[in-house]
């Protein structure tokens, strides 16, 4: 298999938000190629935010930022 890079990264995490907001309107939508093609619709939603966070994710890696949680705490009241 191949190395994913930064462009294959972004590329697919822009496809995947395309289909995101396609799914969300009521449409369906396709990517890949025709060996390999995915089809959404709108009840497919949750996986498409799964292959946003995935994508984002090699992204953040491959471009050296890394996504980082922050908590917060609420200070109790006195």
């Amino acid at each position: 298999m191949a190395a994913i890079t930064l462009a294959i990264a972004q590329a697919n995490l822009d496809k995947a938000n395309a289909a995101y907001l396609l799914a969300l309107e009521g449409q369906g939508y396709s990517m890949g190629s025709t060996n390999s093609s995915r089809s959404f619709q709108r009840q497919s939603v949750d996986a498409l935010l799964r292959q946003i966070q995935y994508w984002e994710a090699k992204v953040n890696v491959l471009s050296g930022r890394h996504s980082r949680i922050k908590y917060g705490v609420q200070a109790p009241r006195t």
